[in-house]
């Protein structure tokens, strides 16, 4: 099941995550999720990212556009401080991994790949949600299910 909320009225954003995936743990593979950033500014930046995960899977984030692996989180918190947490692109040095948007392109790709623990016994779906980060504060842009069965 995917989620999608919809706000009439709310308050307009430059970046805006615009799907969302279902998925099915395998526990041979990862499990990807893709997520398409829509960008609507003009000036190029850097978007500071995080994925946090209703349960600890292990999560990689990859820029889909460029295939370069922008971060770590070994414990899907949403947090780039713990043991085997891993942050490769952080242009404006706040501590998240940073995915490149510039004015040319109005969308960019978020890969996550997900590493659910083999023995998922009891959790029925996991819930993987994308925050950005927009003045000064951390919303959630996206959000993702793996289901568990």
């Amino acid at each position: 099941m995917a989620f999608w909320e919809y706000d009439a009225g709310g308050e307009e954003h430059g970046v805006s995550v615009i799907n969302a995936n279902v998925a099915i743990h395998n526990p041979f593979y990862a499990v990807p999720l893709y997520n398409e950033i829509f960008y609507r500014d003009e000036k190029p930046r850097d978007q500071s990212i995080r994925v946090r995960t209703s349960y600890p899977p292990r999560v990689e984030i990859v820029d889909d556009v460029s295939g370069r692996l922008l971060a770590v989180d070994a414990t899907g918190n949403g947090d780039f401080t713990g043991s085997g947490d891993l942050v490769f692109r952080d242009n404006n040095r706040d501590g998240f991994p940073d995915l490149r948007l510039s004015a040319e392109d109005d969308f960019a790709g978020l890969l996550l790949f997900g590493f659910p623990e083999p023995d998922l016994s009891g959790v029925e779906a996991l819930e993987v949600t994308v925050d950005l980060f927009d003045d000064g504060e951390w919303r959630p842009a996206g959000r993702n299910r793996f289901i568990l069965d």
